[in-house]
């Protein structure tokens, strides 16, 4: 298990290898209108609403070519299953519609969250929060962990593989590895970090982070705050019903 989540850590991206594509809306107005639609998909208690909202997300998925819907929806899958077998005793608790809920929601934001990120990009989301005047030193720290959790994921990788390589017979010593792996990882961590922090003395770091863009406000993105504000009428409208 705790190989296979190595493994996973090891398929992280760093925004310069991830393909992302170009809506037409900017990375700024598309982060602003997914975190209205999962705080508004959290409050809603009215199922119309969820679902013309999950309606409205499959049709922008499948707009798409195959490959790129595969891209968006497999990381989704996972944890969707995994919600639907956690909440599966209140179904025989005699509770159904709290499992139909519960999964309809972890839906939605998983999917807006996926169809964001295949849209921006680490760093069209890192420069978007840079616009919205969030603290450099935060948007640093956000960019740095990532980048470093991909650092990390490829070491560990490669440290597994090894020891698979070594595997003699049908003795498992992947799990004898383990603890070697972890303890390596967290070793390299600790070096990167001091060699970070002296880096950034050596250039005299100031606290100052610039992003790779700033954007500015568009026709486009007229729309979509005109699409964001006929969702928060649809919202109000469903609630009242």
């Amino acid at each position: 298990m705790g190989l296979r989540i190595i493994e996973i850590l090891a398929k992280l991206k760093d925004s310069e290898n991830i393909k992302t594509r170009q809506g037409i809306f900017s990375p700024v107005f598309r982060l602003l209108m997914s975190l209205l639609i999962i705080i508004l998909t959290a409050l809603s208690g009215n199922a119309i609403f969820s679902i013309s909202i999950l309606a409205i997300l499959l049709i922008i998925v499948a707009v798409n070519k195959a490959a790129d819907i595969v891209t968006i929806v497999k990381p989704v899958i996972f944890p969707v299953m995994l919600t639907v077998i956690i909440m599966l005793p209140a179904v025989f608790m005699g509770n159904p519609k709290s499992m139909l809920t519960v999964s309809l929601k972890v839906l939605i934001s998983l999917l807006t969250i996926s169809i964001m990120n295949f849209y921006s990009g680490w760093q069209g989301l890192s420069s978007a929060l840079d616009t919205l005047r969030l603290p450099e030193m935060f948007i640093m720290v956000m960019d740095t962990t990532i980048r470093y959790i991909h650092i990390l994921g490829q070491i560990c990788s490669d440290m597994d593989e090894a020891v698979r390589l070594r595997r003699i017979g049908k003795k498992d010593v992947r799990k004898e590895g383990l603890s070697g792996i972890a303890g390596t990882a967290y070793l390299r961590s600790k070096d990167m970090a001091y060699s970070m922090s002296e880096a950034m003395t050596c250039r005299c770091f100031t606290g100052k982070y610039k992003t790779s863009k700033k954007y500015g406000f568009t026709g486009y993105d007229l729309l979509c705050i005109i699409f964001m504000a006929l969702i928060l009428i649809y919202f109000i409208y469903t609630e009242n019903i």
